[in-house]
C-alpha cells in the first residue's frame, strides 16, 4: 500500500500542474483577447479535446484492460492497429469538427453560415488539422499506462501540451509589444499547433524507448481498420459517452448564451474539474491491478480494492471541496454572478469523484454494457434537461445541467456495481463449498 500511495500523490501532484497549465492559459487568453477570440477558442478547444478522445476510439480502455490478456508478441499488433484506427478517425473528424466550430462562429457573429470565413476565425479551426497526429501520439502513452507507469500517461496527455502552448503563447504576446505582427488568432493557433508538434515527438521518442515498431502499413487497410474499430467498438462507446455527458450542457449553454458565457464558463467548468484529479490518481493506479485480478476470477481482492478507494474518495473529495469553496468565494476576481453556480458545478464534481471507483470497475473488470447504458441514457437526456433549465433559470440552469449530467451516471452505476460484486463474490463462495 506505501507504493499505492506513493504513485497516487505522485500522480495527484502530475494531474494539478496539468491542471494549472490548463487554467493559466484560459485565464491569460481572456485577459488578452476579446470575448469574441477567446470564446471561439475554448469552444474549439474543447471540440479538439472531443475529437481526439473519439479518434482513439476506445484505445485508453483497450489497451489498459486487455493488456494481460495479449500474448507478449501481439503487443506490438495492437499498438499499431490502435493507431490506424486513431489516425484514420482523426482525419475523419477533424473536418467534421471544423465545420461545427464555424458554426458556433457564424451564430455569435451572425454571418451566414456560408459565408466565407474571417482571417482570424479561420486561423482558429486550422487547430483541427493536427487532430490526427494527436490522437494517433497519443496512443503510445497508454501502453506506458498499462505496464504500471502512470505517471508518463498523465504527464503527456494532461501536462506537457498545455504547458507548451502556455509558453508559445505568452512568447507570441511578449512579441506583440516588441512590434510583433501576428493576430490574436493567429498567435493562438500557432502556439498550439507548435505544442501538439512537440507532444508528437515526444511520444515518438517514448515508441523508441519502449522497443515498439510502429508498422502501420499492413494496418491500414479497410478490413484491418474495420475489425479493430469493431473490436475497440465497446471500449470506444464508453469514452464517447463519458464526454457527451461531460461536455454537451457546456456546448449547448454556449451555443445559446454568447462567446462571454463561453470563455467564463469554461473556466469554471475546469475548476470544477479539479476534484475528478483525487478520483484519477487513486483509480488509475488501480485500474491495471483491477484489470490483473479480473483476469484471474480474483473478485475479493477487486472488493477490496473498491472500498479501499472509495473510502478514500470521499474523504479527500469532501477537503477539496471545501478548499475550492473557499477559493471561489474569496477570489474577487471571479465574477459575482457565476459564484452560485460554481457551487452547485463542485457539488456535482464531488459527487462524481466520490463514487468514482465504479467506473473503473464496469471498464476494467466487469460488463462495461452497463456502464455504457447508463452513460447514454444520461447523454440523450442531457440536451433536453439542458435547453429546460436553461430557458428556467439561466446560468444557474446551465450549472444544475451539468451538476446533474455528472453525477448522474455515477448516480445509476455505483449501487450497481455494488451489487455485482457481492453477487461474484457469493459464487465464489458456493464455488468454493
Amino acid at each position: 500500500m506505501n507504493i499505492l500511495k506513493s504513485k497516487s500523490l505522485k500522480l495527484f501532484g502530475v494531474r494539478v500542474m496539468g491542471a494549472v497549465a490548463v487554467l493559466l492559459s484560459n485565464i491569460v487568453v481572456i485577459k488578452y483577447e476579446s470575448n469574441e477570440v477567446s470564446g471561439a477558442f475554448f469552444v474549439i478547444y474543447t471540440l479538439f479535446q472531443l475529437g481526439v478522445i473519439l479518434s482513439r476510439f476506445g484505445a485508453d480502455i483497450y489497451l489498459v484492460r486487455e493488456y494481460y490478456a495479449f500474448p507478449s508478441n501481439d503487443i506490438q499488433d495492437h499498438y499499431s492497429k490502435s493507431v490506424a484506427v486513431a489516425l484514420m478517425f482523426g482525419l475523419c473528424l477533424a473536418p467534421m469538427l471544423g465545420a461545427f466550430g464555424y458554426f458556433y462562429i457564424a451564430t455569435w457573429n451572425k454571418l451566414s453560415i456560408v459565408a466565407d470565413v474571417s482571417g482570424d476565425y479561420a486561423a482558429l479551426l486550422s487547430i483541427f488539422s493536427t487532430l490526427p497526429i494527436f490522437a494517433a501520439s497519443s496512443v503510445i502513452f497508454f501502453i506506458y499506462q498499462a505496464r504500471h507507469k502512470v505517471i508518463t500517461q498523465i504527464l503527456g496527455v494532461n501536462v506537457i501540451q498545455p504547458w507548451i502552448f502556455l509558453a508559445a503563447y505568452l512568447c507570441f504576446k511578449l512579441s506583440e509589444r516588441e512590434g510583433g505582427f501576428l493576430t490574436p488568432s493567429l498567435g493562438i493557433s500557432i502556439a498550439f499547433i507548435g505544442s501538439v508538434v512537440c507532444y508528437a515527438l515526444i511520444s515518438a521518442v517514448l515508441v523508441k524507448k519502449s522497443g515498439l515498431e510502429l508498422k502501420l502499413r499492413r494496418c491500414l487497410s479497410y478490413r484491418t481498420l474495420s475489425a479493430t474499430a469493431r473490436h475497440q467498438l465497446k471500449y470506444a462507446a464508453a469514452t464517447m459517452g463519458t464526454q457527451l455527458v461531460g461536455w454537451v450542457p457546456y456546448l449547448l449553454a454556449s451555443y445559446m448564451l454568447g462567446p462571454a458565457f463561453a470563455s467564463v464558463f469554461n473556466i469554471l467548468q475546469r475548476l470544477a474539474m479539479l476534484s475528478s484529479f483525487i478520483s484519477i490518481s487513486i483509480n488509475s493506479i488501480s485500474a491495471p491491478h483491477i484489470s490483473q485480478f479480473a483476469s484471474q476470477l480474483d473478485f475479493r481482492s477487486i472488493h477490496k480494492i473498491f472500498w479501499s478507494n472509495t473510502k478514500k474518495l470521499v474523504c479527500l473529495s469532501s477537503g477539496y471541496l471545501l478548499l475550492l469553496f473557499v477559493v471561489v468565494r474569496s477570489y474577487d476576481g471571479f465574477p459575482a454572478e457565476f459564484k452560485i453556480p460554481a457551487y452547485i458545478v463542485l457539488i456535482g464534481y464531488f459527487i462524481n469523484c466520490a463514487t468514482s471507483v465504479c467506473g473503473y470497475y464496469f471498464q476494467n473488470a466487469s460488463r462495461i454494457g452497463a456502464l455504457n447504458v447508463s452513460l447514454y441514457a444520461v447523454a440523450f437526456c442531457s440536451p433536453v434537461v439542458t435547453y429546460v433549465l436553461l430557458e428556467s433559470f439561466g446560468i444557474i440552469g446551465a450549472a444544475l445541467a451539468i451538476a446533474c449530467a455528472v453525477a448522474g451516471v455515477n448516480g445509476i452505476l455505483f449501487p450497481l456495481a455494488v451489487m455485482d460484486l457481492n453477487r461474484r463474490n457469493v459464487s465464489a463462495d458456493v464455488g468454493h463449498g
